[in-house]
């Protein structure tokens, strides 16, 4: 959703399954109980690695501009 020229907010869905499958469609075996009292956990840690990474994304891509940016500088001076 734009919020302005240069911002933007983004919604992150995600779902947590502690209980997941295994290898050969073998059930999990975490107890609800332990679910439940680790996805508030779970849940925070996964998203601060998402944000993290989508700032690593961001500041990655601010550097190429920046470099294409004082790559064409250059190439206009020397023209």
């Amino acid at each position: 959703k734009p919020l302005g020229p240069n911002r933007t907010k983004l919604t992150i869905v995600c779902r947590i399954d502690l209980n997941d499958s295994g290898e050969g469609g073998d059930g999990g075996a975490i107890p609800m109980w332990i679910y439940v009292k680790t996805i508030g956990i779970t849940g925070l840690q996964s998203v601060l690695g998402m944000r993290h990474h989508l700032t690593l994304d961001l500041n990655a891509k601010e550097k190429r501009r920046e470099e294409e940016a004082g790559q064409q500088g250059i190439q206009s001076k020397s023209s």
